[in-house]
């Protein structure tokens, strides 16, 4: 009988390339993946970018990369509910699909869910909030967000790195003003820091005041023209080699002024507006528009090219209603603290305060008028004759089976 062979497990090679294993980092559902740092586009704004272009806000600096659209900024007409705050607009997706971080983390968003929200309610966060004298870097990952962070970073993600050890104090002012003498731009900020206990505590804070002053339309000549394309008059097919729309200038809408319009039937034909007779020319009917102490005058419609556009005349002027830029005035305030409680166990706190205000300067009203619609459908007065009174009156509201007789 043969004695049992003796088998022995030789020790595995050890492999030369190889390397040891220094960190595993697991976050949740928000596991880091090389994939989402390397194939995606990243697009990094320096600290130092933002403070060379003298912009005052973070949302300045993001909106002139190229994937930046259409964005909700005090640079332009915000309207009622919507004044002071700035949103990127990556890929012009919506600023609801772009999703802002503060250093790894969802910041606080400074959209509430509202009817009358102007920014598609989402809970966007107000670049305005965030500020500008910690910033290390703004990171911008294009499009691939959405898989790990959800909906609201489907056009992708934007991360706010912020300084946490600066030691000493720095103090910047900075002021702006266009070449017309007009839209000043104020921004002050102090910044502070310092470690302690051998740089295991590290504290930091800045503060920051900004102030932008308002701009209209009419105050600048190119916006101030009104123009706008219209049907071309002389067009008679798409094969006659003639343009099928021309610019007009000094845009009216003529169905609409500011003091209102008599129209003899709905809707807002320009039809069916009331005439009066002409006070020029005996004989003769014009068109008529209500006057500030509400009698009727003469009303001049200008050249009407189409629905909602004239060329001069008396309709609503939007030129004196809109905005070219917001006046804003906001204060930031920011403290961060680092301490390191061991080598591996550390506890970090950040402390944000935004103060914003912002005002409206150029807004239209609230519209009493066919052409809108919904809630600002023209009033209508029916043409009836006179209520009796007396006797007959009491006739209308006395209930049935009771007699209407009493004392005169």
């Amino acid at each position: 009988m043969s004695a049992p062979a003796a088998v022995h497990a030789a020790p595995a090679a050890q492999d030369p390339e190889a390397t040891e294993l220094g960190e595993v980092v697991v976050t949740g559902s928000r596991i880091r993946r090389n994939d989402l740092t390397s194939a995606s586009p990243l697009a990094v704004v320096s600290a130092e970018t933002i403070d060379k272009k003298g912009f005052a806000n973070v949302a300045d600096a993001l909106n002139q990369q190229p994937v930046a659209g259409v964005p909700i900024t005090p640079e332009g007409d915000q309207q009622g509910f919507g004044v002071g705050r700035s949103f990127v607009n990556l890929f012009n997706l919506g600023t609801n699909r772009t999703l802002v971080l503060v250093n790894g983390r969802r910041f606080v968003g400074g959209n509430v869910s509202s009817i009358f929200s102007g920014a598609s309610a989402g809970g966007q966060v107000d670049f305005s909030s965030i500020p500008t004298a910690l910033i290390d870097r703004v990171e911008t990952i294009q499009a691939t967000g959405g898989a790990v962070y959800g909906s609201d970073a489907v056009a992708g993600v934007i991360n706010v790195v912020t300084k946490k050890n600066f030691d000493g104090v720095e103090v910047n002012a900075e002021y702006g003003v266009s070449e017309r003498g007009d839209a000043d731009q104020v921004r002050l900020r102090m910044t502070a820091g310092k470690s302690f206990l051998d740089d295991r505590l590290s504290l930091a804070g800045s503060y920051e005041y900004a102030e932008t002053d308002s701009l209209g339309y009419e105050d600048r000549n190119r916006t101030a023209l009104q123009m706008i394309r219209g049907n071309n008059p002389l067009n008679t097919g798409p094969n006659d080699g003639i343009p099928a729309q021309v610019w007009y200038f000094n845009r009216r809408i003529p169905e609409m002024t500011q003091g209102g319009l008599a129209f003899r039937t709905s809707g807002t034909s320009m039809a069916n507006l009331l005439t009066i007779a002409d006070p020029n020319n005996p004989g003769q009917r014009v068109t008529a528009q209500f006057a500030p102490d509400g009698s009727l005058v003469a009303y001049d419609p200008g050249k009407f090219v189409q629905a909602s556009i004239a060329s001069g005349g008396e309709g609503l002027n939007l030129g004196e209603l809109t905005s070219l830029q917001s006046p804003v005035t906001r204060h930031n305030a920011t403290v961060f603290s680092t301490y390191e409680i061991a080598p591996r166990v550390r506890l970090d706190a950040e402390v944000f305060y935004n103060h914003t205000e912002a005002t409206e300067d150029y807004n239209q009203p609230i519209y009493n008028g066919g052409l809108f619609g919904g809630v600002s459908g023209a009033l209508q007065i029916l043409d009836r004759q006179p209520l009796p009174v007396g006797r007959d009156a009491r006739r209308l509201v006395e209930p049935a089976g009771r007699s209407a007789r009493g004392p005169e």
